[in-house]
């Protein structure tokens, strides 16, 4: 019972406490410019000496590390239980790091074999190998250079996720793309 009239007292005044905290600005800013001391026209002339090659140059590199940044968040193709074929949902992931890395030579991609804890080590090892190996062979058929690409399996050595679970298995039998510019 105290609970609730404790929250119906912070619903009725955080509001307005907020509201009253921003009725005004601050009148002792010390961030208060005369108005004739800026103008978005001395900004743009300011800038308009900027060679267009160098802007273009800026453009692609931020375009690269924007691709870069959403390659490396999506990295990870999953695989079906002791199979090795990469799932057809993943195929455009694969041509965007067949694409970037077409695009930029001086990286190359680590793709990195998982399984989930069931199976023996040697079998692991082995059914890691051949998961990675298929993403290679995808990338290569994609136009992507054998000198681009590296392989490594961990088996069960690098799980995921713990757990002994439908959830948990499937979350392990995985490959995992590094991207590293040499």
């Amino acid at each position: 019972m105290k609970l609730t009239k404790f929250f119906k007292k912070i619903i009725f005044v955080l509001p307005f406490t907020l509201l009253t905290s921003c009725d005004s600005p601050n009148k002792n800013s010390n961030f208060d410019f005369p108005k004739d001391s800026f103008s978005i026209q001395d900004e743009k002339q300011e800038f308009d000496f900027v060679d267009e090659n160098e802007n273009n140059w800026e453009m692609s590199h931020d375009d690269e590390q924007s691709i870069l940044h959403r390659l490396q968040y999506n990295n990870t193709v999953y695989f079906d239980l002791n199979k090795y074929q990469i799932r057809s949902e993943f195929f455009n992931m694969l041509d965007e790091y067949a694409e970037f890395l077409l695009q930029h030579p001086s990286y190359t991609i680590t793709i990195e074999g998982h399984t989930d804890i069931r199976g023996t080590p040697d079998y692991n090892i082995l059914l890691g190998n051949r998961r990675s190996n298929a993403v290679k062979e995808y990338l290569e058929n994609k136009g992507v250079s054998s000198n681009q690409i590296h392989t490594v399996s961990y088996g069960k050595e690098k799980l995921a996720t713990s757990g002994n679970d439908e959830f948990s298995h499937a979350k392990n039998r995985r490959t995992v793309n590094i991207l590293t510019r040499e």
